[in-house]
């Protein structure tokens, strides 16, 4: 597996409401675990850092890794094999706490409704990846 190399982290948010982390290979809510002094970090394409993601409306979900370099990979994965439906999303990393490990999801913000999120996510299923669409 090709890691891509990190970049620095571009904004700090607030501790969230509980959340589910899941399995590397699951996506999807749980409310045992609990975020804390969340750090999320956006990458463009080529692995550099954009601004802070959209903090609210509609978001993907495409796994969890305990490696934030093999969560950016699987973004980029995610990509490529997504390209149209994913135009437009914003790729970032977060990070949660779960029994005491760290768990980095792979996500796509910045889309403008349920359809346009779920849209998304059929076509990334359709490619063999993991989704669910959530709500912030």
């Amino acid at each position: 597996m090709r890691w891509v190399q990190g970049a620095q982290p571009v904004a700090t948010a607030p501790a969230t409401p509980p959340v589910r982390a899941g399995r590397a290979d699951e996506a999807s809510p749980d409310t045992t675990a609990t975020v804390q002094a969340v750090r999320t970090v956006a990458y463009n394409s080529d692995g550099l850092a954009l601004a802070s993601p959209q903090r609210s409306g509609w978001i993907i979900q495409i796994g969890a890794t305990d490696n934030e370099g093999a969560a950016r990979q699987l973004l980029s994965s995610a990509r490529a094999a997504g390209s149209q439906a994913l135009a437009s999303a914003r790729p970032f990393t977060e990070p949660v706490n779960r029994n005491g490990a760290t768990l980095y999801r792979a996500r796509f913000g910045g889309f403008t409704d349920q359809r346009q999120a779920q849209a998304a996510c059929s076509t990334l299923k359709a490619a063999s990846f993991s989704c669910v669409a959530v709500k912030l």
